[in-house]
């Protein structure tokens, strides 16, 4: 019969042992805990927001600040939409203006109207004579909205960017590159005009941009349009954008 010995491991080894494998414990826990504190401080470091008990243990990571805003543009009325909602329509109604190539004589013409006759010379204009599609401003009542304009075709504006109701000793303003300041002398001459729709267009995209300077990091306008709109109109909506502080301007069809 063979006799099975179980080799036994003497008291010495045992100790090391253990001894080794309490250090492996401590060693991991010592890494975990360094690599913990690595973490956290580079954490805190990136946050400059304040420490209050709430937010002691908040990380927060850098947001980029965007104002996007959208113009959804029909055959009637243009509409600028942000983050937070939609702003009220400006209504509007479409014209032709004509510029007969014979005498330069100008013509006006509605929305769905026929082009006029030349009354001199009794040809019907075309659209070699087509000079430029306009939009006209409705009120609240459908009825045309007018405003006072300088010489140099800006519109008036009092110091909010508000189409100016009153020209008299407040301070007013022409709508062009910027605000420009209007001087007692030259109040006389303004005049008062139908107000395209691209100037109080213009207005609210001015007040937006000033209202988002100081914490918009960057700044777009999405031109969506039904596809009945004419192109001309798209242009006058993206000179406008562009005059008002945004430059990145994209078009976008919409989708009924």
């Amino acid at each position: 019969m063979h006799e099975h010995r179980t080799a036994r491991r003497p008291h010495g080894d045992l100790g090391q042992y253990a001894f080794i494998c309490l250090m492996l414990l401590l060693v991991g826990s010592l890494i975990f805990t360094v690599e913990f504190a690595r973490i956290a401080i580079i954490d805190v470091s990136a946050y400059t927001g304040g420490v209050n008990e709430t937010a002691r243990d908040t990380v927060r990571t850098p947001v980029k600040r965007e104002l996007n805003l959208t113009i959804l543009l029909a055959d009637s009325a243009l509409t600028v939409a942000t983050d937070a909602g939609m702003l009220p329509s400006v209504r509007f109604s479409m014209s032709r203006r004509y510029v007969a190539k014979e005498d330069g004589r100008e013509f006006l013409v509605s929305q769905g109207c026929e082009p006029p006759m030349h009354p001199t010379s009794g040809r019907q204009l075309g659209p070699r004579d087509l000079d430029e599609v306009v939009l006209f401003a409705l009120d609240s009542a459908g009825r045309p909205a007018r405003a006072w304009y300088t010489g140099r075709g800006e519109v008036i504006v009092d110091q909010t960017r508000s189409i100016a109701t009153e020209i008299g000793n407040g301070t007013i303003f022409g709508l062009s590159a910027g605000l420009r300041p209007i001087a007692q002398p030259e109040r006389g001459s303004l005049q008062r005009a139908p107000l395209a729709a691209v100037d109080q267009l213009r207005c609210i995209l001015d007040r937006l941009s000033a209202a988002s300077h100081g914490f918009s990091d960057s700044a777009s306008v999405t031109i969506a349009s039904d596809g009945t709109v004419p192109y001309d109109v798209i242009i006058h909506v993206i000179d406008a954008a562009r005059a008002a502080g945004f430059p990145d301007v994209a078009i976008a069809r919409m989708r009924v």
